[in-house]
């Protein structure tokens, strides 16, 4: 009975979550986003081979998917949102099973909340969502299946090398999280002391040495960041550096686990790439071409030192409800990663028992993802699992915890769909902060051919002009060539990209790489080439590449911030 009760309210928490995913699927529009994910999937659709004639910096299964739903449902914008549907629900049944040990209110205002923090914030198709769910899954396999199964880190290092095969970062940290536990849980069963656990400690101290060099590496680290969400994953392998006690027999027996596991997870792709050639070109892209994108300007300028700090002050100084609401709101969000942190390591050195710290220590190490950019839309791909795992940790020890997990789930939940959801992404950070409404979607999707999602009146004019002009000043089989990020531009316009790249801060990262592109630029010269003077990813290389343009190109016109110029 009470199982059959469990599917029943399981079965009605996700129609619920199916509804929201549905109603916000076609409800957001990032337009250099779904533009070269589009571009990427329309090239490799069409016959070209992923890293050999189109580039990315991402592993490659986010473009299989995108390639799929391309297949399955046309060539359009929305068709890359189905899959995102998909996975949303597969996510919130995880979250649901997950937490239905700590009962059914729980698991109910867990699940939503972890839909409302995710998808419909951000709707785009992008490896994140998919890294997300697959993290979820990953809890759930490692809670579900015995310690003792060899089985059960073999399908820890699929499903972690899925995730790598996605988003390779995000992959580093789930490793990390995954090793953690397996040390844990083998220092609980073997004791071992003195050399015997060299091994552990050697695993440890690369693991920590590779996480310390990223936060002094990157840019963006910033105060925030460090205090919020790195301090908590160093600080679990400090102690690990410490009291591990797996034996070396132990850890070369998880090292080899996982490695089958990620090692059957990549095999599809590393074929692929053998077959055509493209491995080195691959892992240039993937780190090379990645570690470049961090020299942008753009980098640096984190919120989440500030976030938390501006919500309470909104929250303590305003007697408006929604913008107390919001100001609360804004401080939960940066901070669960913190809390979830703390009490993990409180428990670590308790000495409980490492099951009920899986959901824990994975959330712990996923948080890092946020870092790589510090603001809303990259918290928003990490507070989810934040959250679920908050309410795993507060409400085993008593039912006043219970009560008050469930309501907060549930708050942050409606304050997240009200007033955060499917929002503009032209939003300020004050309106973000007040959670200010600022989109109107329209009754019916937009005309725009392959765009057909509720596009603001905006976006509707400003891509029907910029298609209209391609389309008029260049013929279906001439090529375009838009820098420095407007990959859209090609899709939407059904105009051929004469490069491998889709963004020149990522394909011009030399000075032999701008000599190529100039060289193709005067040897078959794109019909049209557009540029957008203001664009954050311009460089020094883009505006080489722009110096030759002018000098043999006749400038048309400028629209919407572009400056388009026509082949003589």
């Amino acid at each position: 009975m009470v199982k059959r009760r469990s599917l029943l309210i399981l079965a009605a928490v996700s129609l619920a979550n199916l509804l929201l995913l549905w109603f916000f699927h076609d409800r957001y529009f990032y337009p250099t986003d779904d533009g070269f994910y589009a571009h990427i999937a329309e090239r490799l659709l069409g016959g070209e081979v992923f890293v050999r004639d189109v580039q990315d910096i991402h592993p490659g299964y986010i473009h299989l998917v995108n390639v799929l739903a391309f297949r399955g449902f046309g060539i359009d914008f929305v068709s890359l949102r189905y899959p995102l549907v998909l996975v949303g629900l597969i996510q919130s049944c995880v979250v649901f099973l997950l937490l239905e040990k700590r009962g059914h209110a729980v698991a109910t205002s867990g699940s939503l909340a972890a839909t409302a923090l995710g998808i419909p914030q951000f709707v785009d198709p992008n490896p994140n969502w998919y890294c997300l769910c697959l993290c979820f899954v990953l809890a759930g396999w490692l809670c579900w299946r015995p310690e003792e199964r060899p089985s059960r880190l073999v399908g820890a290092g699929v499903l972690g090398g899925l995730l790598t095969l996605f988003r390779h970062l995000t992959g580093v940290w789930v490793a990390m999280a995954i090793f953690a536990l397996a040390l844990l849980e083998h220092s609980r069963r073997d004791r071992a002391t003195g050399r015997d656990t060299w091994l552990a400690r050697a695993l440890v101290l690369t693991m920590l040495s590779g996480l310390v060099w990223y936060l002094v590496y990157s840019p963006e680290t910033e105060p925030g960041g460090l205090l919020l969400m790195a301090a908590w994953p160093v600080g679990i392998l400090l102690w690990l550096l410490v009291h591990v006690q797996a034996g070396n027999r132990s850890v070369l027996s998880i090292i080899g686990r996982v490695a089958l596991g990620a090692g059957a997870a990549a095999t599809p792709l590393a074929l692929y790439l053998a077959v055509h050639g493209a491995l080195t070109l691959w892992f240039q892209d993937i780190v090379l071409a990645a570690l470049a994108e961090l020299d942008l300007p753009f980098y640096g300028q984190g919120w989440y030192a500030v976030l938390p700090l501006a919500g309470v002050y909104q929250a303590v100084t305003s007697f408006d409800a929604v913008k107390l609401a919001n100001g609360l709101y804004w401080t939960a969000l940066p901070t669960l990663s913190a809390v979830n942190g703390a009490v993990v390591l409180t428990r670590m050195q308790r000495r409980e028992s490492p099951r009920e710290l899986i959901l824990p220590v994975l959330a712990s190490f996923f948080a890092l993802t946020a870092l790589l950019f510090e603001g809303p839309l990259y918290l928003y791909y990490t507070a989810g699992l934040s959250l679920v795992s908050v309410l795993w940790l507060i409400t085993d020890r008593s039912a006043v915890r219970l009560v008050a997990g469930a309501v907060a789930a549930s708050a942050i939940a409606i304050i997240a769909v009200v007033f955060h959801a499917g929002q503009s992404r032209e939003r300020t950070p004050v309106e973000i902060l007040q959670g200010r409404r600022v989109s109107s979607w329209g009754s019916e999707t937009a005309t725009l051919d392959r765009a057909h999602l509720r596009l603001s009146a905006r976006d509707r004019d400003e891509y029907a002009g910029l298609v209209h002009t391609i389309q008029a000043q260049s013929t279906a089989d001439e090529s375009i060539f838009a820098l420095p990020y407007d990959a859209e531009l090609y899709f939407l316009a059904q105009r051929r990209n004469p490069f491998r790249f889709y963004s020149s801060a990522q394909g011009i990262k030399t000075r032999e790489e701008l000599d190529l592109v100039l060289s193709e630029l005067r040897r078959q010269p794109p019909r049209l080439v557009i540029f957008s003077p203001t664009d954050k990813y311009n460089s020094d290389r883009s505006r080489a590449v722009m110096d030759q343009v002018r000098s043999t190109y006749v400038h048309i016109g400028t629209e919407y911030g572009r400056e388009f110029y026509r082949a003589p």
